[in-house]
């Protein structure tokens, strides 16, 4: 389990089968309990006009930093 402070990289691929629809990523605390808190709540769309398909994606919240590294896109 990592702790996270401010940004968390992900460097396993995610492949996105929808690249143009709106995807939502959660992190969340358990802390050992049923009912996790949730830390973050980041919506996005990985394709966006004049962007390309980018194999790096960062999102940024208020509170964290999120990197997916090695994005892959199915058609």
């Amino acid at each position: 389990m990592e702790d996270i402070t401010t940004s968390v990289t992900f460097n396993e691929p995610v492949t996105f089968d929808y690249p143009n629809e709106n995807h939502v990523l959660e992190l969340l605390d358990y802390d050992g309990i049923l009912n996790p808190n949730i830390i973050a709540t980041l919506r996005f769309k990985p394709h966006q006009v004049g962007t390309d398909f980018p194999n790096t994606i960062k999102l940024v919240s208020t509170n964290v930093e999120i990197e997916l590294i090695g994005a892959k896109y199915n058609f």
